[in-house]
């Protein structure tokens, strides 16, 4: 029987402040008070909110799975706590560069929120347009990126989060498996059923 389908929710920042409805970086972001309720909706809706990896290996009926892109810093101080607090994982999906920014997170509180179970994973080195690369640097944002998450907090990055959602062209997608990737995170809608599929690859769709 085939696993039952799941969707997997796409976040970036997390502030303490109102959220607008215009554009520029707040677009992009949730308040805190608005995700925590989420979260509870979901749990009072039967559903389980886990992270990218747990709902591949291990389906699970009404599971949904929780992402977030970039490293933005209120992803640690407030997203996280709020998963923390009720018991749920989610993927966090780093762009690597930006790691130690002024507001972005650090190194150590990656580490931090790997031992609270969250999955880190990766965003690229530098987000660029993949569909703009040529093949020797879309292999070093690939490789790169992963090394330097594996160095720093031990692991062995298997997932990438494509920035902008861009996918490389069509001849290079083989380099993201080449590089140590199984898993690609896109920006398209839709469910997943955790099926492999272009370049032996397992695609997720993602909404916002």
């Amino acid at each position: 029987m085939s696993p039952e389908p799941w969707v997997c929710l796409m976040y970036h920042d997390v502030t303490l402040e109102a959220v607008g409805v215009s554009g520029g970086p707040r677009h992009f972001s949730v308040n805190r008070r608005t995700f925590g309720d989420q979260l509870d909706r979901l749990s009072a809706l039967g559903y389980r909110a886990r992270s990218v990896a747990e709902c591949l290996a291990d389906p699970l009926p009404r599971q949904v799975a929780i992402s977030f892109d970039d490293g933005d810093l209120g992803q640690f101080e407030n997203g996280c706590s709020e998963l923390v607090a009720r018991g749920m994982t989610a993927t966090f999906f780093i762009t690597t560069d930006w790691v130690e920014r002024p507001g972005y997170v650090t190194w150590h509180q990656l580490r931090q929120m790997k031992a609270a179970g969250m999955s880190i994973q990766s965003h690229s080195r530098s987000h660029p347009f993949l569909s703009e690369l040529e093949a020797p640097a879309l292999r070093a944002e690939l490789e790169e990126s992963r090394r330097r998450l594996d160095d720093e907090l031990g692991q062995e990055t298997d997932t990438l989060a494509l920035p902008d959602g861009d996918r490389p062209r069509r001849a290079l997608r083989g380099l993201i498996r080449s590089a140590g990737y199984r898993v690609v995170a896109t920006s398209r809608w839709g469910v997943n059923r955790g099926r492999p599929g272009e370049a032996g690859l397992t695609w997720v769709r993602r909404c916002t």
